[in-house]
């Protein structure tokens, strides 16, 4: 899950001062359309192999078309379980002092920064 200020531009309009946010924790949703996907992708696959052969599709005609169809099913599905679980946990809101690091404290996320 991945905390999201709900206000984060008050830090630059309040200067060093203290101040309230509102943090709502939230599923990523990339990763689980993926997976939604994924799991379709595999689902439709076992259906293909599982069922009888036709005479007028090969197997490997009948994999991609039911992995293609089940993966936008699981795909479909996922994004309403996300959006389920993303009304759920909004209800969850806090509220959170956030404190800004003076300029030489800032963490810079990773990225080298230049030298002078």
């Amino acid at each position: 899950m991945e905390q999201n200020p709900s206000r984060p531009d008050l830090a630059a309009a309040r200067g060093d001062q203290s101040f309230e946010v509102e943090v709502h924790t939230s599923p990523k949703l990339w990763p689980m359309l993926i997976t939604g996907g994924v799991v379709g992708a595999l689902a439709g696959a076992i259906i293909a192999l599982l069922g009888e052969p036709s005479a007028n599709y090969t197997v490997a005609a009948t994999l991609g078309y039911f992995a293609a169809a089940c993966a936008a099913i699981g795909f479909a599905i996922a994004a309403i379980v996300y959006v389920v679980i993303d009304r759920i946990t909004s209800k969850r809101t806090t509220r959170k002092i956030a404190v800004p690091l003076p300029e030489d404290e800032q963490p810079n996320n990773g990225t080298p920064t230049p030298k002078e």
